[in-house]
């Protein structure tokens, strides 16, 4: 089947279904996404490393996503991004973005969301995240996501505390610092005076 006669349904409209979108309504596919949180309402996500040149390879848009850029990486935040890529999804044709659609089952081809209105297609991509309902309907012996290896931790640790080459210099926005196989990355944050810039007390 041709791209441009496959119906899809992404559950999920964060960066991945929305990624999946653009790139799939690109190529001529008619693309519906199914995503639980109310427009305006999207909570979630802090600093954020983007791989710019990866997103404008996926969906094939020439412009620059909203980011600093700092010595290391391009970082933004998660929802300053999501809303980046939903304005340019609703300005492409082929895509039908409903948001407050929270998916409860789904299964080869289809999707019902809490108000039991069922959606089909052709092609469901699920992009729901960790506790993903499709991977559950459709992999019930594997409803789970499997662990990569990888750990994360994150703390607020005091300027005065870290040692001059891992803060991020004036007006930058992160700085990575690598030692073997771990990777510390620094976000200046404000102070309780509000004060953010590195070498202020932030």
């Amino acid at each position: 089947m041709a791209a441009h006669d496959l119906r899809v349904l992404i559950v999920g409209g964060s960066l991945v279904g929305l990624c999946s979108a653009i790139a799939l309504a690109r190529r001529g596919a008619h693309v519906t996404v199914l995503e639980r949180t109310p427009r305006g309402r999207y909570e979630g996500g802090g600093g954020l490393g983007v791989d710019v040149g990866l997103i404008a390879e996926v969906t094939g848009l020439g412009e620059s996503p909203p980011v600093c850029w700092g010595r290391d990486r391009a970082t933004t935040a998660w929802p300053l991004l999501v809303d980046w890529l939903e304005n340019h999804a609703r300005r492409i044709g082929g895509i039908e973005l409903r948001r407050d659609a929270e998916v409860v089952d789904a299964g080869d081809g289809w999707a019902q969301v809490v108000d039991g209105v069922r959606y089909e297609a052709d092609l469901v991509i699920g992009a729901d995240g960790t506790r993903s309902t499709v991977r559950r309907s459709v992999a019930p012996e594997h409803p789970d996501a499997v662990y990569a290896g990888f750990l994360l931790w994150r703390a607020m640790v005091p300027e005065a505390d870290l040692p001059a080459d891992i803060l991020p210099a004036q007006d930058e926005p992160s700085r990575e610092h690598y030692s073997g196989p771990y990777r510390l990355v620094t976000y200046p944050s404000p102070a309780p005076t509000a004060k953010q810039r590195a070498g202020t007390g932030g």
